[in-house]
């Protein structure tokens, strides 16, 4: 009997430290309160429900615990939340968070942090027209350098800030949901013009939200709406979301940027989904995406559209430093653009891979390869032999191979065509890593080549 009870007890005591919301409690708190000392009393896993009114002063969570107002727009914290949490989950939810002051942001993790944004306007303190808090250089949420491996969810929000979402440091995972990104740089996904070694395995995710640019004043202040420097193996997926930009007279904002003032990205995977890119520049300076000097000699950043709209009032869709073109190729509507020498041709050995292309291989079954084109509607062969002076658009036709033969008879489906998957409505990651090898096929020689000599 003793036995069985000091087992029960000791079962009992290690669920209660794997379950530390068990005696979770929700806690009242009014502006009259001191919000700094709510949470230093709180005990991991509690809820703070804050009354509608101002709660000044900056604070920081150390632990698994959520902050929830009454109302969006009526409960203001107007002050810097600091989140250290080692891995714990904090929720910040229904509320407005305020700031200004040079360097400082909204939301600032540090440390291993877990953070749930849900339904919050985060914004600088003196918004005036389109001033994001420029000169205090103020972030809506920053992933510093030391927050590296954090996690961070944006729900149903609006961040309006200089820097909308700022990820400094490496393999962090951030999510935004349902929600509105206004600034200088709405995304920055970058890790400091000062540093000397890239940031590895960022993970971006952006579904069914908007992201505005929005120009400093002045002409040498140009930037971008998504801007990526310094990354190593980051991964950036937009799906069903705008990218845009405010167009100013003497302003440059391209929609995405790898910016020459970082460290020369490489391994950058680029997966733009449903969305719209709109650039409202009639002039010749901003453009859909724009290659910094670095990137293009460096041959491995790949950018995948899939079902996705280009608007551009000026015309410009890709940027390239001088001396390097884009080449694009096509599948199904899917597109895969690499940046490559202008003046650069195709070996015999690229042309004879193209030719033979497999794409059972690739996991594009039932279907065989037609040919390649210079228009989408396949009406002109694609030149071979040409040399790529200019951004150039390669269009791979495909049709479905012919059904064999039976031997025996066989007995006729109710539906003969049940069985049949068209490729337009198959599985669209299947032809994008398609129209990504034909173009790794293209950019093959020049790689080896460049490899050999440097």
């Amino acid at each position: 009997m003793k036995k069985k009870l000091m087992f029960f007890i000791a079962v009992f005591v290690m669920s209660l430290c794997l379950a530390p919301n068990v005696f979770a409690e929700d806690i009242s708190v009014s502006p009259s309160d001191s919000l700094a000392d709510k949470i230093a009393s709180a005990a991991p896993g509690d809820t703070l429900i804050l009354a509608d009114g101002t709660y000044t002063g900056d604070i920081t969570i150390d632990k698994a615990l959520t902050i929830k107002g009454t109302s969006k727009d009526a409960t203001i914290i107007n002050g810097q939340v600091n989140v250290a949490s080692n891995g714990a989950v904090v929720n910040l939810e229904t509320l407005t968070i305020t700031k200004k002051g040079m360097d400082s942001a909204g939301v600032k993790l540090t440390g291993t942090s877990n953070v749930v944004i849900t339904d919050a306007l985060i914004q600088y303190a003196n918004i005036v027209g389109d001033n994001y808090g420029n000169s205090d250089y103020f972030t809506g949420i920053w992933l510093t350098k030391t927050a590296d491996g954090s996690t961070l969810a944006l729900n149903n929000s609006e961040v309006r800030a200089k820097y909308g979402i700022w990820v400094h440091g490496q393999s962090n995972e951030v999510t935004v949901t349902d929600s509105i990104l206004t600034g200088w740089a709405p995304l920055d996904i970058s890790n400091g013009n000062t540093a000397d070694t890239l940031a590895l395995g960022n993970s971006v995710s952006i579904n069914g939200s908007t992201l505005t640019g929005a120009a400093v004043s002045g002409p040498t202040n140009a930037y971008g709406t998504v801007v990526i420097g310094g990354q190593d193996g980051l991964n950036l997926t937009v799906n069903n979301s705008t990218i845009t930009n405010k167009f100013t007279s003497q302003n440059t904002q391209d929609l995405i940027l790898y910016a020459d003032a970082y460290l020369a990205s490489q391994n950058v995977s680029i997966e733009i989904i449903a969305s719209k890119l709109i650039n409202t520049d009639t002039t010749d300076d901003s453009s859909v995406v724009r290659y910094g000097t670095a990137e293009v000699s460096a041959n491995d950043n790949t950018l995948v559209m899939i079902d996705t709209t280009i608007d551009s009032e000026n015309g410009q869709v890709y940027a390239t430093p001088t001396g390097y073109v884009t080449l694009t190729v096509d599948i199904l509507g899917v597109t895969s653009t690499m940046t490559i020498p202008a003046g650069s041709a195709l070996t015999a050995e690229e042309v004879e891979m193209l030719k033979n292309l497999d794409l059972e291989s690739l996991g594009l079954t039932g279907y065989e390869l037609v040919g390649y084109y210079a228009d989408a509607d396949f009406t002109k062969e694609f030149d071979f032999e040409q040399t790529f002076d200019a951004d150039t658009t390669m269009y791979v036709k495909v049709q479905e191979k012919a059904e064999e033969v039976p031997t025996e008879p066989v007995e006729t489906p109710e539906d003969p065509e049940a069985d049949v998957e068209n490729p337009d409505t198959s599985d669209m990651n299947v032809i994008a890593v398609g129209a990504m090898m034909v173009v790794a096929i293209v950019g093959l020689g020049y790689t080896v080549k460049k490899r050999k000599f440097n």
